[in-house]
């Protein structure tokens, strides 16, 4: 029977940073608590049923079990003197688009295994039915923050997560961490958009979220996607940086000027920015927000 020891092992030497198995017992019961909830949750970037993500049991009929991984994405790039007439994107959106490189990991990872253990499997990397937090809480990877990101004590909340469904024999004998903010609302207090609320997080008041659908937020400088929740984090005060080169990104691509972006027009941004997770949004939704922030330095100016 595969366990975490054996998984961890093997990780490493594949690019995943973080690697557990999926407790089935808390996953079940942490559905069935949002399955009783689900009438009060309204997820973002889903159109479909809560429930249906959340249905560890048709998972577990079908599978022997669940792998969660992550990979770290943490960046020591700074914002340049003149970051004031620019605008930025979150770190989640440098470099190759995490969703091919968490794949590229996995399938690496499960070729060794399954050379030596036959097995079938499905590698999801925020691309299935299910929540990649729930499982990374429910393998031990880390606690739920405040902010609702997963928290690892050694590679703080800058993680990429990933599931593996698998009929390999899994045995499970990691426990979810508790919440170790303690005190401490840095996160709450510092989200411009004002965006938790009883420890939830409403997208629709979310920088991340709202960039997004091309709706940024007269305050923010963003063009896709917000770090300030994850920057003021003290538990991403002291953890390794630059792990992978896919993530490696340049002051230039990362704090672009708006006017630019504008210039350079669709067949421009996808030379530039094609390979990066934000492409997904399309030349469209990163152009409105460009031009909500240059809209918002003006009136500023007027003012």
């Amino acid at each position: 029977m595969i366990d975490n020891y054996y998984l961890s092992q093997k990780a490493l030497k594949h690019g995943i940073d973080i690697i557990g198995i999926v407790n089935r017992e808390l996953l079940r019961e942490f559905s069935e608590v949002v399955r009783n909830n689900v009438g009060n949750l309204k997820p973002a970037f889903f159109g479909g049923k809560m429930a249906q993500r959340l249905n560890a049991e048709k998972l577990l009929e079908e599978n022997k079990g669940i792998i969660s991984f992550g990979v770290s994405y943490a960046s020591s790039l700074t914002a340049p003197d003149n970051k004031d007439s620019r605008v930025s994107i979150a770190k989640s959106a440098y470099g190759i688009d995490y969703h091919v490189v968490l794949k590229k990991y996995a399938e690496s990872l499960m070729g060794e295994i399954s050379a030596t253990y036959p097995c079938r499997y499905e590698i999801h990397a925020d691309t299935g039915i299910f929540l990649d937090r729930v499982a990374a809480y429910c393998a031990g990877i880390g606690f739920y923050g405040k902010n609702n990101f997963i928290i690892n004590e050694k590679y703080g909340s800058y993680i990429f997560l990933g599931c593996i469904l698998t009929d390999l024999p899994l045995d499970s004998s990691l426990s979810p961490h508790d919440q170790k903010c303690g005190d401490c609302a840095d996160c709450l207090k510092a989200c411009p958009g004002k965006a938790y609320s009883q420890g939830n997080l409403c997208h629709e008041r979310c920088i991340s979220y709202l960039t997004q659908k091309g709706k940024n937020p007269p305050f923010s400088r963003s063009i896709y996607g917000c770090d300030i929740c994850q920057e003021v984090c003290p538990f991403n005060r002291d953890i390794p940086r630059n792990i992978h080169s896919e993530f490696a990104e340049t002051a230039e691509n990362a704090y672009p000027k708006a006017e630019d972006i504008l210039k350079m027009g669709r067949e421009g941004f996808e030379e530039k920015y094609g390979k990066s997770s934000m492409a997904w949004r399309g030349y469209d939704t990163i152009r409105a927000n460009c031009e909500g922030v240059i809209t918002a330095g003006r009136r500023k100016s007027e003012e």
